[in-house]
C-alpha cells in the first residue's frame, strides 16, 4: 500500500489589520479548509500547565473571574514589553506548531490553508508549499486598526511594532496580495490566487513540529 500523500500546504499571513482574515473567510467560502493559528493559540491558553507558567510569569491579574486567561489583559502586558512577549511566544508557539502538524498528519484533504499572523517572525515558512502575504501600507493599516479595535495611537504603534514590517514580509513571501484598494480590486486578486492554489505542486518542506 502506497503511503498517504500529505496535503498541499498554503500559509496566509499579513500585518495586523491587513485583511488576512477576510481573505481566509473568502477562501473558506470557496470550499477550502482553513485553520487559524490564533484560534489554535487560544485553545492552548486553556491548558492548565500553560496557565501555571503564565501565572508565575505575569501574576493573577491576567485571569478573569472564571479562571480563564483574559487575552486583552495579557496583550496589554506583552505588547509593552518585548521580553515578556518573547516569553509568551516561547510557551505558546511550540504547542501551536504541534497542533498544526497533527492537523496536517490526520487530514485526508488534498489542500489545507493556515492563517498565521507571525509566520515569518516564527520562521515557519519552510513548512509550506506556498506563502502569501496580504500587503497594506501603514496609512491603510492604521485607519483599519483604529476602526476595528478603537485603540489609542500609542497602542496602535505598539501592536504594529511588535510584528515584522510589511515590506520585509513582502520580500519573504512567495506571493503578495495587495489590499490597499477596494474590495473589488481585492477579489480580482483572490481569483488569481485561487488559480495558483489549484495548480500548486508539492515541494520538499519541513515539518512544523521540527521547527
Amino acid at each position: 500500500m502506497l503511503p498517504k500523500k500529505r496535503p498541499r500546504l498554503v500559509a496566509i499571513t499579513g500585518s495586523i489589520a491587513s485583511g488576512k482574515s477576510e481573505v481566509c473567510k473568502w477562501l473558506e467560502n470557496q470550499g477550502y479548509q482553513v485553520y487559524y493559528a490564533d484560534i489554535i493559540a487560544h485553545e492552548c491558553l486553556q491548558q492548565d500547565f500553560v496557565k501555571k507558567q503564565l501565572y508565575y510569569r505575569f501574576g493573577k491579574n491576567i485571569f478573569s473571574e472564571d479562571g480563564q486567561i483574559d487575552r486583552a489583559k495579557l496583550a496589554k502586558i506583552v505588547f509593552n514589553n518585548p521580553q515578556k512577549l518573547k516569553f509568551l511566544n516561547s510557551v505558546i508557539h511550540p504547542l501551536v506548531r504541534q497542533k498544526m502538524q497533527k492537523i496536517i498528519d490526520q487530514s485526508d484533504k488534498n489542500l489545507l490553508i493556515f492563517e498565521i499572523p507571525l509566520l515569518f517572525e516564527a520562521g515557519l515558512q519552510s513548512a509550506f508549499d506556498l506563502t502569501v502575504n496580504i500587503s497594506v501600507n501603514k496609512q491603510v493599516q492604521q485607519k483599519r486598526l483604529q476602526a476595528r479595535d478603537d485603540i489609542s495611537p500609542e497602542q496602535q504603534k505598539q501592536r504594529m511594532e511588535s510584528q515584522m514590517g510589511n515590506d520585509e514580509k513582502n520580500e519573504k513571501a512567495d506571493l503578495v496580495i495587495d489590499n490597499n484598494g477596494s474590495w473589488e480590486q481585492l477579489y480580482n486578486e483572490l481569483y488569481k490566487l485561487k488559480l495558483i492554489i489549484e495548480a500548486l505542486p508539492r515541494k520538499p518542506i519541513d515539518r512544523l513540529s521540527d521547527l
